[in-house]
């Protein structure tokens, strides 16, 4: 049943990045922060202090401090106010954007890694919104020394398709050509996205199905990895506990369907 079929890299040859772990739920008294936990001794971490300015805020970093960290992450407490919530951050020529979702507020964590060329030495961080408040100026830097070893290959474990693109396409893009990716599920659970066009709900699972383990395999290729180093498993999605449960049972693609099949003739 398999969408798309290859080796895939041998385990002891490659950088394995699974995308399946997600952060807590919020708990009631945070509602609106991210709640992400960091290992302690996974980071380094020290304050920052913002001050305003006419676009939004500005910050001083000193080099010496960021050291040999390969990834660093802001956090700020922010408030949208607008559709299209937007952060962008300058650094001595070089610029970052972060969309947030319309609604945001509290504890959001901004990546500041594609500006580490410009922390070698001192630097003024410019802080401009769109649709957004900076509603602290007390922010958290979070500096990790990861140093991954890319060059020996990077396999990256997606459970749903457009997964990977949503947490890696960056990474996978820099990194093409020592890029395998593999999505475990073809992503037909969800929403009925084309109920206009198959009005009958098996039917529209299908093609769901079928289409966005398509995309699995080929949109990839916009960040360089070509169909011959994707790979979609075909699991039928939010069903894969019930077939390791029952493995020698056929399992439809929902209870209620009777779907147990995604292959199109």
């Amino acid at each position: 049943m398999p969408f798309a079929r290859g080796q895939l890299l041998a385990p002891q040859a490659c950088l394995l990045l699974s995308l399946c772990l997600l952060p807590p739920a919020p708990a009631a008294a945070d509602e609106g922060n991210d709640r992400y936990s960091f290992a302690p001794t996974a980071s380094r971490q020290r304050g920052v202090t913002l001050e305003r300015s006419p676009h939004g805020a500005k910050a001083t970093l000193r080099g010496a401090e960021i050291g040999g960290a390969d990834t660093l992450l802001l956090g700020l407490r922010v408030a949208a106010s607008g559709a299209v919530p937007r952060l962008r951050v300058r650094a001595a020529g070089l610029n970052m954007e972060q969309y947030l979702d319309a609604g945001a507020h509290g504890l959001r964590w901004f990546n500041l890694t594609s500006l580490r060329a410009a922390l070698v030495k001192d630097v003024t961080l410019e802080f401009e919104t769109q649709d957004l408040t900076i509603t602290s100026l007390q922010a958290n830097l979070r500096m990790f020394e990861n140093h991954l070893p890319f060059e020996r290959g990077i396999l990256i474990l997606a459970p749903h398709p457009d997964d990977a693109e949503i947490a890696a396409f960056g990474l996978y893009a820099s990194h093409a050509a020592q890029t395998h990716i593999v999505t475990v599920t073809s992503g037909n659970a969800g929403s009925r996205n084309y109920a206009a066009n198959f009005p009958i709900e098996a039917e529209h699972y299908q093609f769901k199905g079928y289409q966005r383990a398509i995309d699995s395999v080929t949109v990839p290729w916009q960040g360089g990895v070509p169909p011959e180093r994707c790979y979609n498993l075909g699991y039928f999605d939010a069903r894969l506990d019930t077939m390791h449960a029952q493995p020698s049972v056929p399992v439809a693609a929902f209870q209620h369907s009777g779907i147990r099949s995604l292959e199109f003739t």
